[in-house]
């Protein structure tokens, strides 16, 4: 399922551009070109990585569209090459190791000096390192090239293709994530974390640049056959095999074709559905009689069913007798569906598109306890029974097809809560929910289901629910945008339908995976939850990095407490040995560590077992925040890589050594702190948040490797907490800081300390959580799953 916010020209942060099915149409056929044609017209592109797989299928699209294309890559030979095919006019070649910051400037000049502008920035170099049978073989080294190419070298590329863009207000950047920023356990340690730092790093940057109208997006692949990851033809093939075995999506092969069409779309300003029968449920109005327009003119027939007779003829009337046609339809009944589906097969012979639009929204109550029932049930029988219907019946006759693309639409609000009412947001998450299952089942026959996910759009029913114009809600909902001098239209939220419903879509289905980031947990934080499981971690022995100030000595006096022997290893001796003293000197031992440095990571868990004669517990908590610059452009290289080297390699080599003796014990609990931050981008600075996405990526891949080992491995994931680190950063002291946090908490009543973020360790060191593994426990009292800024807006 891709979760669309709104079309090409609003897309930004997407964070997890999926193409994840397996094989689109062929590209640059003259058939191909004849529906979509020259879409970058004008524009000028410069791809790193551009001269094989991915990278090199990206140059030839985007050349046929007419861009022209700056190919930056380490291999002259091929890139040269490839130049020479596209025509001198077309591609040039710059030679470029993307970790070298004045190798990255050089490209963006040259390219503007060539060209006069650049318009689509495509950070596509990347390198994985050969896996290992375990992350304690893993070498540092080779962690660290990774994150420098993979990393580094976007942050340098966002940066400097930012600086040429801001002033021209407009551009394109797109990262090339994986899909193993979404789940763990399909490639090593390094590159999971690499491509978790993408995806925070393109949050962060979507937040800063959206206010010059410039556009930060990802493309996610599945496990494309390139040379990167095969050495010769017969293993391409052998993977595109064994990948598509394992595909819920039958009958197709993914290729890097298909990533360059995502990465074209990402480019591009947005015919494509020439042949094609769509059936749009709710097409007389807002997004659906705009979704029929659109269609139609794309070369679409289009049957629009609605409740509203008058409206949806007169739009049929408008779209011409030979491309349109209206039926009766109340999505609730599933007569009326099952009638829709078998009229449009009758009229056109089949049905390729069914577009589940019709919704309704309640009026929003005071409190739930005025809620009725029956008002409750009205939503969910036309929002969720309705998109059920409508894809069963749609099914019926796409199976035997074998191909169809049924879209449901969702909302903003199946992904925070807190914006509209509980009886549509419930709606809008079941609709989520169906539509994962039905990609599952129904990918095996072709057929593709996904979710158009729209931002507030000024529509009847919006500005119905929000008793205010059009302008006036459109004016509302772009104050609190982050990305500026666009205003979100039912039009936007057309064309993310015709993507999906086009075969440039046709790799992209929901695949299912479990997301555990948005899971709220419940943690004991008071002594009568003491006082129910006394001293939880009796007999334990526990590591704490940078556990000698804020949550670390909160963590070890909570720890010391529960019955555990604590080693507290800083860099602060000081005050590491007096939080050692109060603890006691039988509860407590110091070291003195640099978790960037290997050989004292390793010395700091030989002497815990060495004193101790074994480790339980290790809480890699150690981590730094540079100081917030005004934007990524004035952002140095060096500041980027310490804080990566402190936060992401620093918890590789605590996990890492921590797995080397916990694996022959066959137990253990690592615990690494992540942020708010690892979910959310524009709340910290660039290196900080693209390194808690990397700790959730490592994380996640940790937790799959030394889970048979029965060793766990989870997140802690705080909100803003007042600690030396963060009231330095902010300039503000511990209370007022904490009065800022508590302002913009959907939790009233209770302020986020320290003790808080300790009573979560406590609770993932013990054996209460004997069965948490890969988690990443938010304890931000709900804040990551609602949007302030909008409630405010609408509200105000």
């Amino acid at each position: 399922m891709l979760l669309i916010s709104i079309m090409v020209r609003n897309f930004t942060e997407h964070g997890g551009w999926r193409a994840t099915g397996l094989k689109s149409i062929t590209m640059g056929s003259s058939s191909a070109l004849s529906l979509v044609t020259r879409r970058l017209e004008g524009k000028v592109a410069l791809i790193t990585g551009g001269t094989g797989g991915i990278g090199s299928c990206t140059a030839k699209l985007f050349s046929q569209h007419g861009a022209k294309v700056v190919i930056a890559d380490l291999n002259e030979e091929i890139g040269q090459d490839a130049c020479k095919k596209l025509g001198p006019k077309v591609a040039s070649f710059i030679h470029c190791d993307v970790t070298k910051e004045d190798n990255v400037q050089n490209a963006v000049d040259a390219a503007v000096s060539m060209h006069g502008k650049l318009d689509i920035m495509f950070n596509n170099a990347g390198i994985v390192d050969l896996p290992k049978p375990s992350i304690v073989e893993s070498e540092k080294s080779d962690f660290e090239r990774v994150l420098s190419t993979n990393v580094v070298g976007v942050f340098l590329c966002t940066k400097h293709a930012a600086r040429v863009m801001i002033p021209a207000r407009r551009g394109s950047i797109i990262n090339t994530s994986s899909i193993a920023s979404r789940m763990g356990g399909l490639a090593s340690h390094a590159y999971t974390s690499s491509k978790h730092a993408v995806v925070g790093l393109t949050k962060n940057a979507a937040v800063e640049l959206g206010q010059f109208g410039v556009r930060v997006n990802c493309v996610s692949p599945y496990v494309v056959p390139t040379p990167m990851i095969s050495s010769s033809v017969f293993k391409m093939r052998e993977m595109a095999k064994r990948a598509s075995n394992c595909s819920i999506l039958k009958g197709v092969l993914l290729e890097a074709e298909d990533i360059a069409l995502a990465a074209l779309y990402l480019g591009s300003d947005e015919s494509r559905l020439e042949g094609k029968v769509a059936l749009i449920t709710g097409g007389a109005g807002g997004i659906g009689s705009r979704t029929a327009k659109l269609f139609s003119q794309n070369g679409a027939k289009v049957v629009i069913a609605d409740l509203n007779e008058e409206i949806g003829q007169a739009v049929c009337k408008e779209l011409g007798p030979q491309g349109a046609t209206f039926i009766h339809c109340d999505v609730t009944k599933e007569d009326n569906v099952q009638n829709a589906v078998d009229a449009t097969v009758s009229k056109y012979g089949k049905l390729d598109i069914m577009f589940n639009n019709a919704g309704i929204i309640e009026l929003p109550k005071p409190s739930i306890v005025e809620t009725e029932k029956s008002d409750f049930e009205r939503v969910l029988s036309t929002n969720v029974i309705g998109v059920f219907l409508g894809t069963k019946h749609a099914a019926r006759v796409m199976i035997p097809a074998r191909r169809g693309s049924i879209i449901n639409t969702s909302s903003n609000a199946s992904i925070m809560g807190g914006i509209t009412p509980h009886a549509y947001t419930s709606s809008k998450h079941a609709v989520v929910g169906l539509t994962i299952n039905a990609a599952i089942e129904l990918g095996q026959f072709g057929v593709r289901v996904n979710c158009v996910a729209p931002h507030l759009v000024p529509t009847p029913m919006t500005t119905s629910l929000f008793k205010m114009g059009e302008e006036e809600l459109a004016e509302r909902a772009a104050s609190c945008s982050i990305l500026k001098g666009i205003s979100l239209k039912a039009e936007d939220i057309a064309e993310a339908a015709l993507f999906l419903g086009s075969d440039e879509s046709r790799n992209f289905t929901e695949h299912g995976e479990r997301k555990a980031t948005d899971l709220k947990s419940k943690i004991m934080g008071s002594s009568s939850a003491l006082s129910l499981v006394t001293r939880r971690l009796e007999g334990k022995v526990a590591l704490i990095t940078g556990g000698a100030g804020g949550i670390g000595s909160r963590t070890a006096k909570l720890f010391s407490q529960n019955g555990a022997k604590v080693v507290i290893a800083d860099l602060n001796e000081e005050i590491g040995r007096a939080v050692c003293k109060e603890l006691g000197p039988q509860g407590a031992t110091f070291i003195h560590c640099d978790v960037t440095k290997e050989d004292n990571v390793q010395n700091a868990v030989d002497a815990t077992v060495s004193k101790y004669g074994k480790l339980d517990i290790m809480f890699n908590n150690a981590g730094i925040m540079e100081l917030p610059k005004p934007s990524i452009v004035e952002t140095e290289k060096s500041d980027f890589e310490r804080v990566l080297s402190t936060n992401v390699i620093g918890v590789f080599l605590g996990t890492k050594h921590a797995a080397r003796v916990m694996i022959p014990a066959r137990r253990g609990s690592i615990i690494n702190t992540s942020s708010v931050a690892s979910i959310m981008g524009g709340i910290t600075p660039h290196a900080y948040t693209s390194s808690k996405h990397a700790v959730v990526g490592l994380t996640t891949n940790a937790a799959i490797e030394l889970g048979q080992f029965g060793v766990r491995v989870n997140c802690v994931a705080p909100h803003v907490v007042p600690t030396p680190m963060s009231t330095s950063l902010f300039k503000m002291g511990e209370e007022e800081l904490a009065e800022r946090v508590h302002s913009c908490s959907i939790l009233k009543g209770i302020s986020l300390k320290a003790e808080d973020i300790a009573e979560a360790a406590l609770f993932l060191g013990s054996d209460e959580s004997r069965y948490v593994n890969g988690h990443n426990l938010v304890v931000d009292g709900g804040y990551t799953v609602t949007n302030p800024t909008l409630i405010d807006a609408l509200t105000s």
